[in-house]
């Protein structure tokens, strides 16, 4: 026979914060209804008044778990219908008994999403800032290029083709090739509807590398960066022999769909390359989006899971996208791969800069592709 239900404060037991993540998404998608609401996840208490993560109610645990609702804007004057509450009281059960959690509402407003094709093109960059490590690993930049036609194509770079800088997400492959993975907003533009990636493209790490100049046989894979409605933001771009032969993939796992929900609070780092070093950005994963809508370069887009990563230091630029979000797993310690970076916002007074990741394991089951 279960207990009646009664108001407790928020467990720190990862099983309990497992369920209480599971429901805290099924009690939100009635928001979603709700005017001005574009995505409703699941993350850590965090107050833009004070710019700080919500700590735990007792000393030693975990920060505050928050039903995340991402806004386009905060008007003064709203229906009663359309307001969001403060707090949701969200019943969890386990072994027969029935508990009601109070949490925290938090409401995010977003701003326009840096990233893209119009802010991360190859003649954009500085040349001081181009890839130069000549071989493929996580965090080192690459340039990307298929035929188009162009005349104006950057020196060093073959003309004919629109050029473009991302960075390795991860060296992977589906049991055959070896590719590497990016942003797919490097190579082409997603956003646009009915986008396809290009049957063949070109890839290489420095100016040097003969991978530059050459048709690689294979293709991009997927095809499209479609699914379904969704835009999945990421491809993988295939190697060649001799830049397979070079390439170097740390022995990380991948954080699965179930498990990702143990990184709320969590320390990462966004992988980049810097002044011809390898350095990690630090922020804390925020939220967890099972969709997400978001407005980049003017266009409204929806995508799959994302992750919400609040930024902690220095900020991703042009030619960071597709860079590997990873981070300590909290049960076992080992480094975990979760997601890749597409984008942040700008900032403002009333909001700190985000990036926007999308999460690494449904995009890699997507593909067929696996870490090396």
């Amino acid at each position: 026979m279960s207990s009646s239900p009664r108001s407790t404060p928020r467990s720190s037991s990862p099983a309990e914060d497992a369920l209480l993540a599971g429901a805290l998404a099924e009690h939100g998608r009635r928001f979603r209804r709700r005017a001005n609401v574009v995505a409703i996840g699941v993350g850590v208490a965090y107050s833009e008044r004070s710019g700080r993560f919500m700590p735990g109610q007792t000393h030693g645990t975990r920060a505050t778990l928050a039903l995340k609702a991402i806004v386009k804007r905060k008007p003064k004057r709203l229906a009663a219908r359309d307001r969001l509450p403060r707090t949701v009281r969200v019943p969890i059960s386990d072994d027969g008994r029935t508990r009601v959690v109070r949490v925290p509402v938090d409401v995010v407003l977003q701003e326009e999403v840096l990233g893209g094709p119009e802010l991360s093109d190859v003649g954009a960059v500085d040349r001081a800032d181009y890839p130069h490590t000549g071989f493929p690993a996580p965090g080192h930049r690459l340039f990307a290029g298929h035929g188009d036609g162009s005349d104006d194509s950057p020196p060093g770079l073959d003309r004919g083709f629109d050029w473009d800088i991302g960075t390795v997400g991860a060296v992977v492959s589906d049991g055959q090739r070896r590719y590497v993975v990016t942003a797919g907003h490097v190579l082409i533009d997603p956003y646009v509807a009915g986008s396809v990636f290009p049957s063949q493209c070109r890839v290489g790490f420095a100016l040097t590398d003969a991978g530059l100049h050459e048709n690689n046989p294979d293709s991009p894979v997927p095809a499209t960066p479609g699914d379904g409605g969704l835009v999945v933001d990421v491809v993988a771009l295939p190697l060649t022999p001799r830049q397979s032969e070079l390439s170097e993939q740390e022995p990380w796992g991948v954080a699965s769909d179930s498990e990702l929900q143990h990184f709320h609070g969590q320390g990462a780092v966004i992988r980049v390359e810097r002044d011809h070093a390898i350095v990690d950005l630090p922020g804390t994963v925020e939220a967890y989006f099972d969709e997400f809508s978001g407005r980049i370069n003017g266009k409204d887009v929806r995508f799959g899971p994302t992750l919400l990563l609040r930024c902690g230091g220095g900020l991703p630029v042009s030619g960071d996208s597709g860079a590997p979000v990873i981070a300590r797993h909290p049960t076992n310690g080992s480094t975990t791969l979760i997601g890749f970076h597409i984008g942040r916002t700008t900032g403002s007074a009333t909001a700190a800069p985000v990036c926007y990741v999308m999460a690494a394991a449904p995009v890699l089951a997507h593909a067929g592709l696996g870490l090396i």
